[in-house]
C-alpha cells in the first residue's frame, strides 16, 4: 500500500530475527516445563503481577482513548485497575526536533491534542515512559551509540517531558484541574466535535469516543486524504491510505487558557507557565529502546539518569533480573506461543487473532503457575491488522481480570490472585532479585 512517508514503527524483519535468535527460536524447554509442573505458590498472598503496554514511536490519538476507556471498562466491570505503561516518543511534542525516523508534529494544535491526551493518562493513574525522542536504533544492532550520545537523546526526552507533562493538579473536589475538554463551540448536535453519550449518539459514520471518564466527544476518521472540519485536529496529518491502521480521528482543542484559583497555568495559546509552582513536571523512571536494540553504553546512561527499570530485552521465562543496576522486564515468549507477546511480532508473521489471542491466555496462565512469575505483553498505539490485535490484547487482559477461567473445568479460576500493574509500581513493588549471571 502506497503511503507519503516513512511510516511509523516498521521495523525490518531481518533485525528482528537476528535480535530474537534464542527467545524466538525453538529451544530445549525442559526446565521451563518441569517448573511448570511444580509450582512454588508457597507465598499465597503474593499476587501474580502483569503488565499491559504500548509503544508510541507513532503516536494516533485514537488509540491513546481507547486503550484509557478499556482500562475504565475494566474498573467498572471487574473492579481491576489496569494501569498501563505508555512508552512514549517524544519527537511528536516539538515541531523543531529533527532527525527523527517516524515524524515529528506538524502543528502546535496538534501538540496540544496530544499532550492532553498523555496528561490525561496520567490523570487516570497511567504511567508514561521513555521511548527516546527520535526512535532511532542506538543498539549494538544499529548505531552503537556511545555514552555521551545515549545519555543527549535521554536528558532532550526529559526536557520535552518536563516542559509538557506534568503532576496532576486537583481541585478541592480531587478533580484534575486540567485538561478541560469541551465539544467543539460551532458543531451541530451530533456532528464531529459535539458532545455524545450512549443515549445521544453520534450521526452515522461518526463514532463516539470519551477522552475522559465523563466527556464523550463525536468523531470522524482523518489523514492527509480525509481533512477534519474546522477546529479539529488529526493525529495523522501525513498518512494516506484507505485502513484503518493508516488513519486516526479528528478531535478539537481543550479549554485555554486554564486559570485555577487566580493563577494562570496554561496561557491562551495553550503553552503551561512553567513557572508556576503548581505545575510540577512529571518523572519518568522507565524505558523501552526502539526495535529493541540495546548495548551496554545504553544501560550506562539508564543507571546514570536514575531509571529505575527498562523493558527492552526478550527473554524465556525467568524472573525480573537487575542489569546495571536497574530492573529488566523482558517481554517472555511461555512455551507453544508463536512468538513473543508484542503486537509486531505477530504482524510480521501475519499471524491471526485467533492465534494472538489464545497464545496470550496461556501465557498468563504459564505465568501464573511458574511461582506467579512478573508477565506482561507490549503493544504500539499505531493499529496492527486494522485493531484486531488490539482486540486480542483486550480478551487478554478480560481474561486475567476475570481470574483466568478454565474452559474445560466449569470455568474454575486459573489464576485467582493477580494483579495488573504499571511498570512503575511493579519496580517498587519487588525486592531487588539476585543479579544475573
Amino acid at each position: 500500500m502506497a503511503c507519503s512517508q516513512t511510516l511509523p514503527e516498521i521495523e525490518p524483519e531481518d533485525f528482528w530475527g537476528a535480535t530474537l535468535s534464542d527467545a524466538d527460536q525453538s529451544t530445549d524447554m525442559s526446565s521451563v516445563s518441569d517448573l511448570l509442573m511444580t509450582p512454588d505458590l508457597s507465598k499465597s498472598e503474593t499476587p501474580m503481577y502483569l503488565n499491559g503496554s504500548f509503544d508510541g514511536g507513532s503516536s494516533p490519538f485514537r488509540t491513546w482513548i481507547l486503550a484509557m476507556d478499556f482500562a475504565r471498562e475494566l474498573k467498572r466491570t471487574y473492579g481491576k485497575r489496569f494501569p498501563i505503561t505508555f512508552f512514549l516518543t517524544t519527537a511528536f511534542l516539538d515541531k523543531s526536533v529533527t532527525g527523527s525516523s517516524v515524524g515529528t508534529a506538524k502543528s502546535q494544535e496538534e501538540i496540544l491534542v496530544r499532550t492532553a491526551l498523555i496528561q490525561q493518562a496520567v490523570n487516570e493513574g497511567h504511567e508514561i515512559a521513555n521511548h527516546t525522542v527520535r526512535h532511532l536504533d542506538g543498539g549494538d544492532d544499529g548505531g552503537k551509540w556511545t555514552l555521551p550520545q545515549w545519555r543527549t537523546e535521554l536528558l532532550e526526552f526529559q526536557r520535552l517531558v518536563t516542559r509538557n507533562v506534568f503532576q496532576p493538579v486537583l481541585d478541592d473536589s480531587g478533580a484534575p484541574v486540567f485538561p478541560r475538554w469541551q465539544p467543539l463551540s460551532m458543531a451541530l448536535p451530533h456532528s464531529a466535535g459535539a458532545s455524545c453519550s450512549a443515549v445521544d449518539p453520534c450521526n452515522s459514520g461518526l463514532s463516539c469516543l470519551y477522552v475522559s471518564k465523563s466527556m464523550g466527544l463525536c468523531t470522524q476518521e482523518c489523514n492527509r486524504d480525509l481533512a477534519c472540519p474546522s477546529g479539529m485536529h488529526c493525529g495523522y496529518p501525513d498518512m494516506t491510505g484507505a485502513t484503518l491502521e493508516f488513519k486516526d480521528i479528528c478531535l478539537p482543542l481543550p479549554q485555554f487558557p486554564v486559570v485555577y484559583k487566580g493563577q494562570t497555568l496554561f496561557r491562551a495559546d495553550g503553552t503551561p507557565n512553567l513557572s508556576n509552582p503548581l505545575l510540577r513536571p512529571y518523572r519518568v523512571v522507565g524505558f523501552r529502546a526502539p526495535y529493541l536494540s540495546t548495548n551496554d553504553a545504553m544501560y550506562d546512561a539508564l543507571k546514570e539518569l536514575g531509571y529505575e527499570y527498562d523493558s527492552s530485552d526478550v527473554a524465556p521465562p525467568e524472573p525480573a533480573q537487575i542489569k546495571n543496576g536497574i530492573f529488566q522486564f523482558a517481554l517472555m515468549k511461555m512455551p507453544g506461543m508463536v512468538t513473543y507477546p508484542m503486537d509486531y511480532s505477530y504482524y510480521i508473521r501475519d499471524t491471526d487473532r485467533a492465534t494472538m489471542t489464545a497464545d496470550y491466555r496461556s501465557g498468563i496462565v504459564q505465568a501464573y503457575k511458574l511461582s506467579r512469575m512478573p508477565w506482561n505483553i507490549g503493544h504500539h498505539l499505531r493499529n496492527y491488522k486494522d485493531g484486531v490485535y488490539f482486540e486480542a490484547m483486550k480478551d487478554a487482559f478480560r481474561f486475567a481480570a476475570e481470574g483466568c477461567p478454565d474452559d474445560k473445568n466449569m470455568g474454575r479460576p486459573q489464576c485467582p490472585n493477580l494483579e495488573l500493574i504499571s511498570f512503575r509500581e511493579l519496580a517498587q513493588r519487588l525486592s531487588p532479585p539476585s543479579p544475573a549471571p
